[in-house]
């Protein structure tokens, strides 16, 4: 995509792709627009900076992008499905999965995969190096707690991620994380049996609105989890964890639920 016009996701206005050192500046928001009263009437408000929707934005980055479509994503780097298991698999009956993205001059591509078994204990943590000729726009480092010096590190492509995964999870696997259609599409990954916790627990509004894992561990978990700043970001290992913490909780509680109306019955 570089040196090819692509609509920015921070700002909305088109733009050039170019790598990181040679980005136009964007000025944006990178808080979510939500609504409060000031003096009595209602206000479209940014969280990060509690500024209104149709001020200038409080933050300043290059202009990104982000491919959704199926037909974009494979014509990258084709989808597939994880392999069957069979005797004497490695493979695995429960995982979590969460990862973590940067933008780049081929849109949004994983830069961490994290993977925790059934007990929560860690099976996969590894740094994603960009395939060639993909550059750098911006490591999303609030979020993603990727930055350039950690990630100089990464060994391993994404068709080598895909290859550990594929000895860790198989078709029969049960798929556990929060909005897991991201994770999957990153990853060009096809899978059937999941649980995501973006749908476990719905947002009162309902599509396509989704509460985020963040506020769902805080009041389900009573825990904190994603308080880096700036520039530490989040960790998909957390969050792989507490989604895993949060199906747990939803299993023990749904049976506390029938236990208390068979009492009652």
């Amino acid at each position: 995509m570089e040196g090819k016009v692509a609509r920015c996701e921070r700002c909305t206005q088109y733009f050039l792709v170019k790598h990181e050192e040679e980005a136009d500046k964007c000025i944006y928001h990178w808080g979510k627009a939500y609504i409060t009263r000031v003096n009595g009437e209602k206000v479209r408000m940014y969280t990060c900076c509690s500024r209104p929707v149709d001020g200038e934005g409080c933050s300043h980055g290059p202009h990104v992008f982000y491919e959704t479509t199926a037909e974009d994503l494979h014509s990258r780097h084709p989808f597939s499905f994880l392999s069957p298991s069979d005797s004497g698999s490695t493979k695995l009956d429960v995982v979590a999965l969460d990862c973590e993205m940067i933008y780049t001059t081929g849109g949004m591509r994983v830069a961490r995969v994290s993977v925790v078994d059934g007990s929560g204990k860690q099976v996969l943590d590894e740094l994603v190096r960009m395939d060639d000729g993909v550059h750098v726009i911006d490591y999303n480092t609030r979020f993603s707690g990727i930055n350039k010096e950690n990630h100089a590190t990464a060994l391993l492509t994404l068709a080598s991620i895909r290859d550990s995964l594929d000895t860790l999870i198989g078709s029969d696997t049960i798929l556990i994380g929060h909005a897991l259609d991201n994770d999957l599409k990153t990853l060009r990954i096809i899978h059937h049996k999941c649980i995501d916790t973006a749908l476990l627990f719905p947002h009162r509004a309902g599509p396509p609105y989704r509460r985020s894992l963040k506020d769902l561990v805080r009041e389900k978990l009573g825990k904190m989890i994603q308080m880096g700043d700036a520039t530490e970001g989040h960790s998909s290992l957390e969050d792989a964890s507490s989604t895993l913490d949060l199906v747990r909780w939803y299993i023990l509680n749904r049976q506390k639920s029938a236990i208390l109306a068979d009492v009652t019955s």
